[in-house]
């Protein structure tokens, strides 16, 4: 028997390459989009869907059910980028960021839930992004977003798995797509971010251009959909496995350099054009880690493995933790960044 799966936000980008991508794969898809009057594509039929309204989450839960009778996979991709400072950003601006990116995702799992216990086993799968391990400066919001859909769900695997349903987290890093074009802009502009802020929406306009592709996403929807056993998560990409473990082991923090001389802490700063990585705790004396990644959005593995030699050169001393980062030195990374497998990625 056919699966039957439901895709928010399928009309571009990740959302479409997933659709598509399990259309050819035996699946019954439906797919969502914002627009009233949807042009279903010959792959799959397109549904209209406000995540921000309750009575539109039911309403097209419902006519999926009408249709194909049951509902056995529910993808939450739909979502936006809000970029802009914190304290540029308005409270109304933020609130409409959960509303999509995350009560968008509850309201959608609240009216698929009900119709996936009387039918027994399914699956939830909702796409994060690298932004939820790792917050990406000037996307406050939006990072804040997905570390709330980081928590939701693993409680919700803790509480559904018990009734046949599996809760899967997908975690994608840079991806190619349109998201960093279509982000929302806080309105408000103040003078003293204008200069870090420039830097950094380029450098995160440059790694999606060189992030991956959407249907390496899609190719891990696919996993976990298809899987006996589906992961709880499932990192997308080299940025989202490794970023993620350099900064729990180092406790990284990530300081984008100013036009001034020093960043109010008394550290000098580096030149206008880079971001400098600082460390915290007992490692920060060592300063060969901001020498190595001297950007957020360039952990390539040239800067990688430079890392890696410092780290097996570094002698044990009090204070550190040589086995943690030892044993990470002598990992082996793979030999090409992209090749490994998301704006923040979106979803």
């Amino acid at each position: 028997m056919s699966r039957t799966v439901l895709v928010t936000g399928a009309s571009s980008g990740i959302g479409a390459a997933i659709a598509r991508l399990l259309s050819t794969q035996g699946f019954t898809v439906f797919g969502t989009t914002r627009a009233e009057h949807p042009v279903s594509p010959p792959e799959y039929s397109m549904l209209s869907l406000d995540v921000d309204s309750e009575a539109s989450a039911k309403q097209c839960v419902d006519q999926v059910l009408s249709k194909a009778g049951r509902l056995d996979v529910l993808v939450n991709n739909a979502g936006y980028a809000l970029t802009g400072a914190a304290e540029e950003t308005t409270i109304a601006e933020a609130k409409g960021q959960f509303e999509t990116n995350f009560f968008g995702v509850v309201r959608m799992t609240n009216a698929a839930l009900p119709a996936m216990r009387a039918a027994g086993p399914g699956r939830i799968i909702t796409i994060g992004s690298l932004a939820g391990l790792t917050a990406i400066p000037f996307c406050a919001f939006y990072s804040a977003t997905k570390f709330a859909l980081e928590a939701y769900s693993e409680s919700l695997w803790h509480e559904v798995r018990p009734l046949g349903i599996s809760v899967s987290l997908i975690e994608p890093g840079w991806v190619r797509t349109s998201l960093n074009h279509a982000s929302h802009v806080a309105a408000e502009s103040l003078p003293v971010y204008d200069a870090p802020r420039n830097r950094v929406v380029a450098a995160i306009a440059q790694a999606v251009e060189k992030g991956a592709a959407p249907e390496a996403v899609a190719r891990v929807v696919l996993r976990a959909a298809a899987s006996r056993h589906p992961q709880l998560r499932y990192p997308v990409g080299f940025d989202a496995h490794w970023l993620p473990r350099l900064r729990s082991m180092f406790a990284v923090g990530i300081v984008c350099a100013g036009s001034s001389a020093h960043d109010g802490h008394g550290r000098k700063q580096v030149g206008p054009e880079q971001c400098r990585v600082f460390k915290l705790g007992p490692l920060e004396r060592r300063g060969f880690y901001e020498r190595h990644l001297q950007s957020f959005v360039k952990l390539w593995d040239v800067e990688a493995r430079k890392t890696l030699d410092l780290l097996r050169a570094l002698p044990a001393t009090s204070g550190s933790t040589p086995t943690r980062w030892s044993a990470f030195a002598n990992s082996r990374i793979p030999t090409s960044t992209a090749r490994c497998a998301t704006s923040p990625g979106r979803n």
